[in-house]
């Protein structure tokens, strides 16, 4: 304590308690400020501990705790890379199982509209500009489209076998579609049942990209 040191003393040694608990603290901790000066603060310290009973409490403290958090070992943290990994690969799997449920969900509406639309021809023989034949094959068509974006929707892993044909059967409906209400033979309206297979293309294109294709569970 620095109440422990007479004032003639302090100024005798030249050093008071501050300044040499300061530089007892610099000495563990490794400091060095030259040879010279350190030699003359080693003489001073020494000087100013042979009559200081608090400064030499004080050097017993600071080194027994030193000891103490050397010979400690560190605290061992756990390797939580593996479980940090796992959680990003199941969120990740979680928004792409989400998304592809989305995708199937709108396929099933597509594939539904499609089948009502195809009854009235199927089983009545009823589309304009056709006969009742005709009409009845086009129904039959229409009703084995839907059946295969249903059939999708079910297993998204058969998309890339179903797309080629979804792909050729839309784009050629679609493009005389345009052609036959560019044409006047038949009403704009007449046509937009059309919009439904591009929308079965697309839907069936997105499960069948890379992104969209079912895949391997995250192994955890």
């Amino acid at each position: 304590m620095v109440g422990n040191c007479s004032r003639g003393f302090a100024h005798y040694s030249g050093m008071d308690c501050t300044t040499c608990r300061e530089a007892i603290s610099a000495r563990l901790d490794g400091e060095t400020r030259g040879a010279d000066a350190d030699l003359i603060e080693a003489h001073l310290v020494e000087a100013h501990l042979a009559g200081c009973p608090g400064c030499r409490e004080f050097v017993a403290k600071a080194t027994e705790l030193q000891r103490l958090l050397e010979g400690r070992p560190a605290d061992e943290v756990p390797d939580l890379t593996g479980p940090i990994l796992a959680r990003i690969g199941a969120a990740a799997g979680d928004r792409e199982r989400a998304w592809q449920r989305d995708v199937r969900i709108a396929l099933t509406v597509v594939g539904a509209l499609l089948m009502l639309l195809a009854l009235p021809a199927l089983v009545f023989g009823q589309d304009p500009g056709a006969t009742v034949h005709v009409a009845r094959e086009l129904g039959s068509f229409h009703l084995a489209l839907a059946a295969g974006l249903l059939v999708v929707a079910w297993r998204p892993e058969r998309a890339g076998g179903l797309l080629p044909v979804v792909a050729v059967l839309a784009v050629c409906l679609a493009v005389t579609a345009v052609l036959d209400v560019a044409a006047g033979r038949l009403p704009a309206l007449a046509e937009a049942h059309h919009l439904l297979h591009l929308a079965g293309l697309g839907l069936v294109w997105l499960l069948a990209s890379p992104t969209g294709r079912a895949r391997p569970a995250v192994s955890r």
